[in-house]
């Protein structure tokens, strides 16, 4: 298996993690519930803020759609023998749009409502490393040889 590869399994690990967030968070917001972060943390403040929704969708609804198409889409590269190298391209360009929007949900968090919620922290985390790995995967030569692995 190439280290390419390794990092797009890592990538299908990491989407779960952050699917999992992402309906967790998603649940909370149709059962008008508060994610459960702790007395003296600011997770009511950011999920039941004005910021919680962007262009009338809720910010943990676009998550999951984010992650689950990140998913579907590495899941899919993978089952192919050989993958057009666009698809490589695409996941990246879903990477760095799912990066772009958590910064700018962190920066909401930090500079507008001045709280944090630690499970968008956890999510914007987690969307960093896929942004990382991504860059790689998709960077790194398609010729390289295989790791073996005894």
């Amino acid at each position: 298996m190439t280290a390419a590869k390794i990092s797009r399994w890592a990538v299908v690990a990491l989407s779960l993690a952050g699917l999992a967030v992402a309906t967790y968070l998603s649940v909370e917001h149709v059962t008008g519930g508060i994610p459960a972060c702790g007395v003296s943390t600011g997770c009511d403040e950011v999920t039941t803020s004005d910021y919680a929704v962007l262009f009338g969708v809720p910010v943990a609804f676009i998550g999951v759609g984010g992650y689950a198409a990140l998913l579907l889409g590495t899941l899919t590269y993978l089952g192919l023998e050989d993958p057009p190298y666009v698809l490589a391209y695409v996941l990246l360009g879903m990477a760095l749009l799912g990066e772009g929007l958590s910064a700018y949900f962190v920066y909401t968090q930090a500079f507008r409502i001045h709280a944090y919620c630690q499970y968008c922290l956890a999510s914007a985390a987690i969307m960093t490393v896929i942004l990382v790995l991504s860059i790689y995967a998709t960077l790194k030569p398609r010729y390289e040889r295989p790791i073996v692995l005894d």
